[in-house]
């Protein structure tokens, strides 16, 4: 799943990412109907989703890969859990029936394979640091190692 120097495959991050939209996709279209392809409700997400991958094809991989971690977060427990809840929160009314708790965990398993490639690219992703200089003042360099720079 991974290649040389512990990256995460193109194909695999647009996979996952693919796997996490379809999740979103499948939902919406099983709860709010075909109609909503055009709707906010899908267009807006999908946007990101685009913006997130074409992200991933430049130098801020890792920024990158937090920025998808959360958003896969997002959808598992907000849009994956939280929101089939009848909680007075939302400004709806969530359907409490086994055909829409079905849709629901479909659509949060859907972010795992997302969430675990994500965490596995960040942990082992070093992050970067500033390029060491060289010690031009000779200070807190022990004399045998100054010896052995000058020659």
């Amino acid at each position: 799943m991974r290649s040389t120097g512990h990256r995460v495959r193109i194909s695999v991050a647009v996979s996952v990412i693919g796997l996490s939209w379809l999740g979103l996709l499948i939902h919406n279209l099983a709860d709010l109907g075909g109609p909503v392809l055009l709707g906010p409700e899908t267009v807006g997400p999908t946007a990101v989703y685009l913006l997130l991958a074409a992200g991933w094809l430049t130098p801020a991989r890792r920024a990158v890969g937090w920025l998808l971690l959360g958003w896969g977060w997002l959808h598992m427990i907000g849009g994956g859990l939280l929101s089939v809840l009848p909680v007075p929160l939302w400004p709806y009314q969530p359907e409490q029936s086994l055909r829409h708790y079905a849709f629901h965990a479909i659509y949060a398993t859907l972010q795992a394979p997302l969430l675990i490639t994500l965490a596995r690219h960040i942990r082992r992703t070093p992050t970067r640091t500033a390029p060491a200089t060289p010690n031009t003042t000779n200070k807190a360099v022990p004399p045998r190692t100054r010896a052995a720079l000058r020659n």
